[in-house]
């Protein structure tokens, strides 16, 4: 969060605190890997926009492999334009994210104070890291050489399988939410 400009993850917040809509938003998923396929895996990888809803019937047949195309729910509108970097082994793969349709919606009690709730504990944990980081101490430096516990700082050895990705394991996938290079 820039602290001067009201501005966490490229949203506004002022904006986000007072909106009382949530969007759904049809979207293609162009080039994604196949290795990717699959609801749970996109489900982890649109999380960064809110809430994956559903796949579409063409996507789930997997008759169509040109794009995966899915439902998701956001409350803020920008947070689903933005495109994803998928990073599998050592490779980098731009996902292009097209918004086929989008249609917006009040929200109404429980979800409206839901999202409320939601924004206001993002608020608070963002005001802790700015106290951590405050001159009066060394910030998170002090948290990371505590987690360090004497270690030299070296590079631990390359995993042998050569991060391959298993069909049941993405945790050796980094997923990056943001612009396509």
């Amino acid at each position: 969060m820039d602290s001067g400009s009201g501005v966490m993850n490229g949203v506004d917040i002022e904006t986000v605190a007072h909106t009382d809509f949530s969007y759904r938003a049809w979207i293609r998923l162009i080039n994604l890997p196949f290795e990717c396929w699959t609801a749970s895996r996109v489900a982890a990888l649109v999380s960064g926009f809110n809430r994956f809803i559903k796949a579409d019937e063409t996507t789930k047949e997997m008759t169509d492999l040109r794009a995966f195309c899915c439902q998701i729910s956001s409350t803020p509108f920008e947070t689903f334009l933005k495109n994803i970097s998928i990073v599998l082994g050592e490779e980098l793969f731009p996902v292009m994210v097209h918004l086929e349709s989008w249609e917006r919606k009040r929200m109404s009690g429980a979800m409206y104070h839901k999202h409320h709730r939601r924004w206001a504990e993002a608020t608070n944990n963002e005001q802790r890291r700015i106290r951590r980081a405050s001159p009066q101490g060394n910030g998170d430096h002090d948290i990371a050489d505590q987690a360090m516990d004497g270690h030299s700082g070296e590079l631990d050895e390359e995993d042998p399988k050569g991060g391959e990705l298993d069909g049941t394991n993405l945790a050796r996938t980094a997923i990056a939410a943001g612009d396509a290079a």
